[in-house]
């Protein structure tokens, strides 16, 4: 056989046959015939480099041979010379439309043809060439990635597979004939159904072929399968061909299996131990009640001077127990969602001197001034969460009277910002105290659950480090951001905002 390039002259004149050859039989291996029909037949025998096509022929033209080789997806990509006697600049235009590369007019001058003939054989030799090293580069990469590529010929009811698809399969090219069938007889039984009305819906136009579904392989082994593909039609709308590929995801989705029940075991084993923490330290609180309440009735009613500094230290003790379990029973309530922020109508004024008068002994026993104080354009009538409020504000002043041994504590709430549209605003309130003050890398941490603002404080100071933490998610409640400002020596301000509404008359008429 040959190996010199193909060319198949199809012209009704021997002649011009008997030149053409003459001028290019030399470099090339020359086929020919000398009307329309024969011509197809031989273009699609021979699967020549190039064509020589001429015009005017007896029977089919060479426009409507031109018409059906490029209608043709095995012979549309040879490219095609018309050599005839017309040279109409209107018989050039017809022929390049038709997709002919070039247009070549008699009489023939011989290093015109040869030129030109040479220059269309190797630009279709080069273009063969890159066409040939993509496809081994894909078929590279996808033998790397063992991703199977399939290629369906619609009408004809024929699929193509590459190596990876019949692996992927299980399957040998002896055991599958290629048909639509063959491959669908593979589906899972539970997936079949759905996966033939995804290819439906993307033959009929509906949508991209984009699937996922399990397949049995021999013998019986059941393997989850991704599917991408496209669906080529012809001018009249009609699906021709697909191309798709399949790879193999059977790990990944034991892996996301594994993962959601993990996840489900993770949220099954918080939600006991928040059940546990729920009920301990519910259960603790009546015999709390019992110890604080008994000893707070020896401590009043004892007049040993001694024995009285030990019962107030029984009742310290007591007291403190019962703060950390009702901070462990919010806690836990916070972290199962249970809290709601529920509002109502109340009165900022009232709601922060209840505040301070809880804590005024504590501060009075330190010989701390406890005070507050409202901005005067911050009106006192509002609507929001009050007792989720009130929780935060009592949870920074105690915190502050715990670390404050001299000094003062105030509160401060004032206008931050005034909504555009309503009568929302946003209300900042301030805790400021003149302790000792908090490093500056712990600013944050402070904030994060189980942790205070050092080991040693952590020490000396009695909590577990979670009440800075409730306050942070209460304030998060109420649509707020919480922060602190600290300076050793000096004293912190811990600021919290909180979105609530202003009630006005008409608000108050209606209740």
């Amino acid at each position: 056989m040959s190996t010199k390039p193909v060319i198949v002259i199809i012209d009704d004149a021997p002649s011009n046959i008997m030149l053409l050859r003459s001028y290019l039989g030399q470099d090339y291996a020359v086929r020919f015939a000398t009307d329309g029909e024969s011509g197809l037949a031989v273009v699609r025998r021979e699967r020549p480099d190039l064509i020589l096509l001429d015009i005017i022929m007896p029977g089919i033209d060479g426009y409507s041979v031109c018409t059906q080789l490029k209608a043709d997806p095995e012979t549309r990509d040879i490219p095609i010379i018309f050599v005839t006697a017309q040279n109409e600049i209107s018989d050039e235009t017809m022929g390049l439309a038709l997709g002919a590369v070039d247009y070549i007019t008699k009489p023939i001058a011989p290093a015109i043809v040869r030129a030109r003939v040479k220059v269309h054989v190797e630009l279709k030799r080069l273009r063969d060439q890159k066409i040939q090293e993509l496809l081994d580069r894909l078929s590279l990469a996808t033998q790397v990635a063992g991703i199977g590529v399939w290629d369906y010929d619609i009408v004809a009811d024929h699929m193509v597979w590459n190596a990876e698809m019949f692996q992927l399969y299980g399957l040998s090219s002896d055991s599958f004939d290629g048909t639509f069938a063959a491959w669908s007889a593979r589906f899972h039984p539970d997936d079949s159904r759905r996966v033939l009305a995804d290819y439906g819906n993307a033959v009929n136009g509906d949508g991209a072929y984009k699937t996922e579904f399990r397949i049995v392989r021999p013998p019986n082994e059941i393997r989850v399968v991704k599917a991408i593909a496209t669906v080529f039609r012809d001018d009249g709308g009609r699906p021709v061909r697909m191309l798709g590929t399949n790879w193999d995801i059977t790990e990944h989705c034991r892996l996301v299996d594994d993962l959601d029940a993990a996840r489900k075991e993770a949220e099954a084993a918080a939600e006991a131990k928040s059940r546990f923490l729920a009920i301990a330290t519910h259960e603790l609180h009546t015999p709390l009640n019992a110890i604080n309440g008994f000893g707070q009735l020896l401590y009043e009613t004892e007049t040993d001077h001694r024995r009285q500094e030990q019962l107030k230290f029984i009742c310290d003790a007591g007291l403190s127990l019962s703060g950390l379990v009702d901070n462990i029973l919010d806690f836990v309530r916070i972290d199962a969602g249970e809290t709601r922020a529920e509002t109502t109508n109340f009165n900022l004024y009232e709601e922060l001197n209840a505040v301070v008068a809880l804590f005024q002994a504590t501060a009075d026993e330190k010989a701390v001034a406890l005070e507050m104080a409202i901005r005067d354009d911050l009106p006192v009538d509002l609507y929001g969460p009050a007792s989720v409020l009130r929780q935060v504000v009592s949870s920074l002043v105690s915190n502050a009277l715990k670390f404050t041994t001299a000094g003062s504590v105030k509160v401060y709430a004032e206008v931050a910002q005034r909504m555009a549209y309503g009568t929302q605003i946003i209300v900042l309130f301030r805790v400021v105290d003149t302790g000792k003050g908090i490093q500056r890398e712990n600013l944050q941490k402070i904030f994060e659950l189980f942790e205070q603002e050092d080991n040693t404080l952590a020490r000396q100071r009695e909590g577990v480090g979670i009440g800075l933490t409730i306050a942070s998610r209460l304030v998060s409640l109420m649509g707020g951001t919480i922060w602190v400002d600290s300076e050793i020596g000096v004293g912190s301000c811990f600021n919290f905002t909180a979105r609530l509404s202003v009630v006005t008359m008409d608000d108050i008429d209606r209740f």
